[in-house]
């Protein structure tokens, strides 16, 4: 597991642009603390890229690294930031070459990943592709630069739109990896100025913006809300954060944010939504079959309306009721002993039991989940619905055959 971060936009003010990162980088190693690093682009044309990355703590890395330093004092409009939590034979982070921002030949394009790739998958795309690291997450910033190799022709089935080679390459990352884990964030500097920023996840890892053209002038991205939250609860400028709002990004889709040189604020976040085809091919490198298709360009929450989240408040209630039935059903359970059915049926009434104990332990998880970050995603809404439906047809089953509906 690893924690990322990072920004696009220039900032409105600097400073607490500066504070807020080198904050939000520290509190990232709370999700891997085996090596560091970061990568970021100055504004202008022939703005300088900052880049640099070490086997130590993020949090003693924004203290020790000049490279940081000078970073978090020019004016710079994309950075991304990782803090690493290697996993088992990918790569020591002793080895510097193993650790995050993988970057291309010149440096104008970044990658940074949260998660694994399983070994068949690996193992598989390096006949494919040539990396020179040991670290499974290079193999996704080679296989983005790849959609470089795509004839116009080839792409045009991407549609209108920008970086056609870009998306072609991420197109190629969704087709080629099927089992494995990933968050993954990457930066570019264009020679015209452009800078561009691409997120996309699959459901093992998760992915959240937070918003701030409106104060500062930036979007953010962070792995989890509790860094963010902690962050700007140690900072003296509350009033920046005030209409601050926290979105998960949806599971397989693109988000594509991007500033020209005469721009500072991102005008618009584009949205593309992966549909991956049902095969049953075997894995072999091959591309598998994959549509991408163009979404609304506005930041929106995963629960669009204030009637969803209103219903997801009273699930949640409906979910801690659930919770005590459960536990006074349990009790009589244990305690009428006499007045259960025959010994024949008692296995499968304990199982029902088992069974109900699992799903509102589901139940609570994702109802933790939501008071904690006053957020939830739509695949954990609806399973919520769900389990609360399973919830109910189990404890009706356990009323019935001990006799207390």
């Amino acid at each position: 597991m690893c924690g990322i971060s990072g920004f696009i936009g220039e900032s409105k003010n600097a400073y607490v642009t500066s504070e807020l990162m080198t904050r939000l980088f520290a509190k990232c190693e709370s999700r891997g603390t085996d090596a560091a690093g970061f990568w970021g682009t100055e504004i202008g044309q022939k703005g300088r890229i900052f880049y640099h990355k070490d086997p130590i703590r993020s949090s003693q890395f924004v203290k020790s690294n000049d490279i940081w330093r000078q970073a978090t004092r020019s004016s710079i409009n994309l950075m991304l930031t990782h803090a690493r939590g290697a996993s088992k034979g990918m790569g020591h982070p002793h080895n510097n070459i193993n650790n995050h921002p993988f970057v291309n030949s010149d440096m104008s394009l970044a990658l940074i990943h949260n998660g694994r790739i399983e070994d068949y998958e690996y193992e598989t795309l390096k006949e494919k592709y040539e990396v020179i690291s040991n670290c499974d997450s290079e193999i996704l910033l080679r296989i983005l630069e790849g959609g470089e190799d795509y004839s116009q022709a080839e792409i045009t089935e991407l549609g209108d739109l920008e970086n056609l080679h870009r998306m072609a390459g991420i197109k190629d990352i969704y087709s080629l990896i099927n089992d494995g884990h990933m968050a993954v964030a990457v930066g570019e500097r264009l020679n015209d100025g452009t800078r561009l920023l691409w997120l996309f996840r699959n459901r093992h890892r998760p992915i959240w913006i937070s918003d701030m053209r409106e104060t500062l002038g930036q979007i953010f991205f962070i792995s989890e809300p509790t860094i963010w939250e902690d962050s700007v609860s140690e900072m003296n400028t509350s009033k920046f954060f005030k209409k601050q709002k926290l979105i998960e990004i949806p599971e397989e889709e693109v988000w594509y944010i991007k500033i020209k040189q005469d721009e500072k604020v991102p005008s618009s976040v584009h949205r593309f939504q992966v549909h991956k085809e049902n095969t049953n091919l075997e894995f072999d490198a091959k591309y598998r079959p994959l549509k991408i298709k163009v979404n609304d360009n506005k930041i929106v929450t995963r629960l669009g309306t204030k009637d969803e989240v209103a219903q997801v408040a009273q699930v949640a209630q409906v979910a801690q009721v659930a919770q005590t039935q459960t536990t006074n059903k349990s009790f009589l359970y244990s305690q009428n002993l006499q007045d259960l059915p025959p010994a024949s049926s008692m296995r499968d009434l304990e199982n029902k039991c088992i069974s109900l104990k699992r799903i509102i332990e589901g139940i609570e998880t994702i109802a933790t989940n939501l008071v904690q970050q006053q957020s939830i995603t739509r695949y954990d809404f609806d399973q919520l619905l769900s389990l609360l439906d399973q919830q109910k047809n189990e404890l009706q089953i356990i009323e019935d055959n001990l006799g207390y509906g």
